[in-house]
C-alpha cells in the first residue's frame, strides 16, 4: 500500500496437481551444465487416510538452496499472472515501471547512472501514454517527484 486504503490483488491460483506436476518436470530437466547434479525426487507412498503426523512430502535427493518446492522458478508456469500483476495501476503507473524504480537504489549505482535510468523509465511510462488528460498529468507530477526523491537520496 502506497497510501491511501488497503487494496487487495487477485493471488495467483492454480491446481496443485498441475503445479507439482511442473515443479517436478522442472526439477528432474534443471541440469543445465552441471552432469553431475542429482536431480531425483522421493515420492512416498500414499494410503487413503494416514495416520495423523504422516508426511507425504516430495523430497529431492539434492537441495543444497532450499529451493525445491518454489514454484515461482518453474519457466511458463506464472507467466501469465505476473503480466496481468505488472500491468496493474499504482499510485497512477502501473506497477512494472515501479519495479526497476526501486531496483535503483538496492545496487549502489554511481548517481549518474541512477540518472540515466530514472530517465529511462520516465521515457517508457510516457511512451505508454494515457489518454485521459488527468491521468497524463497525474503521471507527470509523480515522475517529477520521483526525481525530486533520486535527487534528494543522492545527496
Amino acid at each position: 500500500m502506497l497510501s491511501g486504503k488497503p487494496v487487495v490483488y487477485e493471488p495467483y491460483v492454480e491446481q496443485a496437481k498441475f503445479a507439482s506436476d511442473m515443479r517436478t518436470y522442472y526439477w528432474n530437466h534443471r541440469r543445465g551444465d552441471n552432469s553431475k547434479r542429482d536431480c531425483g525426487i522421493h515420492h512416498p507412498e500414499t494410503t487413503p487416510y494416514p495416520k495423523p503426523g504422516t508426511q507425504y512430502v516430495d523430497v529431492p535427493n539434492q537441495d543444497g538452496g532450499g529451493n525445491f518446492g518454489r514454484i515461482a522458478g518453474v519457466d511458463g508456469l506464472m507467466a501469465d499472472w505476473v503480466a496481468e500483476s505488472t500491468d496493474t495501476l499504482m499510485a497512477g503507473i502501473e506497477a512494472k515501471y515501479w519495479m526497476p524504480f526501486f531496483k535503483l537504489f538496492s545496487e549502489g549505482k554511481p548517481k549518474e547512472e541512477i540518472e540515466a535510468e530514472l530517465s529511462n523509465i520516465a521515457r517508457k511510462v510516457r511512451q505508454a501514454g494515457r489518454p485521459d488528460p488527468k491521468a497524463s498529468m497525474l503521471e507527470e507530477q509523480l515522475l517529477a517527484h520521483l526525481s525530486a526523491i533520486v535527487d534528494l537520496s543522492l545527496k
